[in-house]
């Protein structure tokens, strides 16, 4: 009765707590020692051993078996597939070759994916993928590197049981493409056609029978993969680890925030909002990007808004966070462009800004940056909607130098 976390706390029984709260109850003048005897149904747990013979892991490493020396970028992801479901498992360290996996069992199907397009100058391109089943004392995944292979992967939603996929990568066989929702099992399959000649991409809809408005994509190579040869392969996600906002909620008083699976990227309404059954708004991830001219480089990766109905993200605020190391890296390439550059001449800075893709063109956005608690920065520009969104630098990209002393003995 007064054995409770409150009472240790507060000095007082729970009732006592609830009392000054709600004038009007009340209170039991006995303890209820019984839930036979309470006033109402309460929720009845019971705990059931696990069956068959292939338990979890609790921690599981895995050796990633990169090409050419390479280790893990920053933008590596690792996902489990167990009897048609995805299940995130995060990212390994960047530049290690070690995946820890949580909870993977026997006959699960691993998938790393670290394919970096545009690195910024203190990182290298990644273009390395692989999947392969577990099996009992075999620790070590294939992976392929393959330059050619970097999907632009764009979701639309059209109505709450469709939404619209489209694949720019040159390829010599068909595409696949599926649908996980990310808090089930099964998978739905876009029936993909090609648009524009077969260089150009192809093109489908996913169409379910209830909303989805978090999941995964899957999209590879129908082709038969070797021992030590995966088959090309692509995992994006959108509205995953709870960043997005679902319907139907109502938000007043306060402007909800959507962020992005990694927590860079996130959307800020200005003002409440109320979704209905289906609605939703949710940053997707990507993996090849849009083109860049030569007077721009990616300083982080880029991100796509999309949200049922597109009015819903028309206004807004839209922020990427990044290293700061980034930030004095661009200083001194501006420092050291501004002072080599001709009288009358126009040329890049070295300048940071957030940049939208138009479908033709990068759009640099006014953008305002802080320092967050952590040492990072953030970039912050108003929404131009739904759509594809990075932080860009004009004129190059240096690190600061790094000068160590040294000796000569005569």
């Amino acid at each position: 009765w007064r054995d409770t976390f409150g009472n240790d706390l507060l000095n007082r029984a729970e009732w006592a707590t609830i009392s000054r709260f709600y004038e009007w109850l009340n209170p039991p003048s006995e303890p209820v020692l019984s839930t036979a005897d309470l006033p109402a149904g309460i929720t009845s747990t019971d705990l059931i051993p696990a069956q068959g013979t292939n338990p979890g892991t609790p921690t599981q490493p895995v050796d990633l078996l990169y090409v050419d020396g390479e280790t893990a970028s920053s933008l590596a992801r690792a996902f489990l597939f167990r009897e048609d479901r995805i299940i995130d498992q995060g990212a390994p360290v960047a530049g290690t070759t070690v995946m820890n996996l949580i909870g993977s069992q026997v006959g699960d199907r691993l998938c790393l994916i670290d394919i970096d397009v545009a690195p910024t100058s203190t990182g290298t391109p990644r273009h390395q993928f692989g999947c392969d089943s577990l099996v009992a004392g075999d620790n070590e995944l294939p992976l392929r590197k393959d330059k050619n292979w970097a999907p632009v992967i764009l979701l639309t939603p059209v109505t709450t049981l469709t939404m619209e996929i489209e694949i720019a990568q040159p390829v010599n066989v068909p595409l696949v493409a599926r649908l996980y929702p990310e808090d089930g099992n099964g998978y739905i399959e876009a029936q993909l056609s090609a648009q524009n000649g077969p260089a150009s991409g192809v093109r489908g809809t996913f169409v379910y029978t209830a909303p989805i408005m978090s999941g995964f994509v899957q999209v590879y190579a129908a082709e038969v993969p070797g021992p030590s040869f995966p088959r090309r392969e692509a995992i994006i996600d959108y509205g995953a680890n709870g960043g997005g906002l679902p319907g139907p909620t109502s938000s007043f008083g306060h402007a909800p925030v959507i962020a992005s699976a990694d927590g860079r990227a996130v959307f800020l309404l200005t003002e409440g909002v109320t979704l209905q059954e289906g609605e939703f708004i949710a940053w997707q991830s990507m993996i090849g990007r849009p083109p860049l001219p030569p007077t721009l480089e990616m300083i982080s990766a880029p991100y796509r808004l999309i949200a049922l109905p597109p009015e819903l993200v028309d206004a807004g605020v839209i922020s990427i966070r990044y290293p700061a190391l980034e930030t004095l890296a661009n200083q001194s390439a501006a420092l050291a462009s501004s002072s080599a550059t001709p009288a009358g001449v126009d040329q890049p800075q070295g300048e940071l800004a957030l940049h939208y893709w138009t479908g033709s063109i990068w759009q640099e956005l006014p953008t305002d940056f802080v320092e967050d608690p952590n040492g990072d920065m953030i970039a912050s520009a108003p929404s131009q909607g739904i759509g594809i969104y990075a932080l860009l630098a004009s004129g190059g990209f240096n690190p600061p130098a790094l000068y160590v002393p040294t000796s000569l003995r005569e």
